[in-house]
């Protein structure tokens, strides 16, 4: 799995609005977009408990482990998806870094 350089994907948005954008787009109900949100920051949770504190590591665990749910799909293929799992990578190293 090709892991893009840390600042490859240069988006200012918070991990939380590119998702949320992503969920808006893919999805019309607002039930739905609220089950595939609990969904993403569950998997999120999980990813967080590990002890991964490389970009590269953590990029490649976050995304293997979307691809592995396909009721996600419609997100994974979102031309915004890269930019989401990047920034949050980014930003959960950061505030692990800072413990």
């Amino acid at each position: 799995m090709e892991v893009p350089p840390k600042d490859q994907v240069i988006d200012k948005r918070l991990s939380k609005d590119i998702l949320k954008e992503i969920l808006n787009e893919c999805y019309d109900s607002q039930t739905v977009r609220d089950k595939f949100s609990r969904k993403i920051n569950g998997i999120i949770g999980a990813l967080n408990n590990k002890d991964l504190i490389d970009f590269d590591d953590f990029f490649k665990h976050f995304k293997m482990r979307f691809l592995g749910e396909d009721i996600l799909k419609d997100v994974i293929q979102h031309p915004d998806f890269e930019a989401f799992v990047t920034n949050k990578t980014k930003e959960l190293i950061a505030k692990k870094s800072k413990k």
